[in-house]
């Protein structure tokens, strides 16, 4: 994920997916039977601003919104 969506992680990638990716991989998955989901590399210690930790929330919001009838 971009840093500049979500700036709180160990190991940044500037260029990194966006939300719309997200949001667009989510679409893409939702007529399979998708079993598990992990949000790894956040670490809220990294981000004075918490930015992370709500996008991060935002981010598992919409998926069990794609996933959960």
């Amino acid at each position: 994920i971009d840093p500049g969506l979500l700036p709180g992680v160990g190991t940044p990638e500037p260029g990194g997916l966006t939300f719309q990716d997200i949001l667009s991989i989510f679409k893409g998955l939702q007529n399979l039977h998708v079993i598990g989901f992990d949000l790894v590399e956040l670490t809220p210690d990294y981000d004075p601003t918490q930015v992370s930790s709500v996008t991060a929330s935002v981010i598992l919001r919409e998926m069990i919104f794609a996933f959960c009838p």
